[in-house]
């Protein structure tokens, strides 16, 4: 059984147990052609709380890591068992890493305007090694529209995809998975959020200090003061722990 918050579950895994969970996926010698991962954060948690949809999106997928201070903190509240927190940023940049050592195959989907592309120049000046494709598409679209054509026509090119990185941001990149997976040229799907950003240099990521404090929310939020309103979620998510703490010491 994996470890629970407020219903959404979770891998208990490093961020070197994540990279050997998709290294299995990529070596698979199964039928099944495309896994896809996810990183919940807080507000992943408080999404799938009015949207049944995202929580069932988040609950079918291969791997789900523990993204963000907040969910381990609710986890040692809970006593749900989970050890590890990693982020998004962390994986992918780890990925790339391992992925230029091998000479893997990435597409980075999403972004605005030129961001894919920026940050597809900016990873292949340090790991040259890497194939990347890039394409903005849009998070309401199928597969069956642009998007698809230029997957489909890179990775006939270059023999299949390893690993897509889609960023369409909270809830719209996972739901454009789940439609899609089925029909991808890709054998790991990774919603990535805002990583594209940091990767092309539109935003500078916290410092390691405030992320190691569990800070970089603040960090991004300074940056960024139009994400207050996301933020709200925060607040909200700890109220909710709180309730289900209390609400659990009650029924003993």
């Amino acid at each position: 059984m994996k470890p629970e918050i407020l219903g959404v579950k979770f891998d208990n895994a490093s961020l070197h147990d994540a990279l050997d969970a998709i290294l299995g996926m990529l070596r698979s010698k199964s039928s099944r052609k495309n896994y896809y991962v996810v990183t919940p954060n807080p507000e992943f948690v408080m999404e799938a709380q009015k949207d049944a949809d995202f929580k069932r999106i988040l609950n079918g997928s291969d791997l789900s890591i523990p993204d963000g201070i907040g969910i381990l903190w609710s986890s040692r509240l809970l006593n749900r068992g989970l050890e590890h927190r990693s982020s998004g940023a962390d994986l992918v940049d780890l990925l790339l890493d391992v992925g230029n050592k091998n000479k893997w195959v990435f597409f980075f989907l999403g972004g605005r305007g030129e961001t894919a592309y920026k940050a597809a120049d900016n990873v292949l000046a340090k790991y040259p090694d890497l194939t990347i494709g890039c394409f903005e598409g849009g998070p309401g679209e199928d597969f069956d529209t642009s998007s698809g054509d230029v997957i489909k026509s890179f990775a006939r090119q270059h023999g299949g995809i390893h690993i897509l990185l889609v960023a369409y941001g909270q809830n719209k990149q996972e739901k454009w998975i789940d439609r899609n997976l089925g029909r991808l040229p890709v054998r790991v799907s990774i919603g990535v959020g805002g990583v594209l950003n940091y990767l092309a240099g539109n935003k500078v990521r916290a410092p390691k200090v405030i992320r190691n404090l569990g800070l970089e929310w603040l960090f991004r939020l300074l940056q960024e003061p139009r994400r207050f309103r996301r933020q709200l979620a925060l607040p909200k998510f700890v109220f909710a722990v709180l309730k289900e703490k209390f609400t659990n010491k009650k029924s003993r």
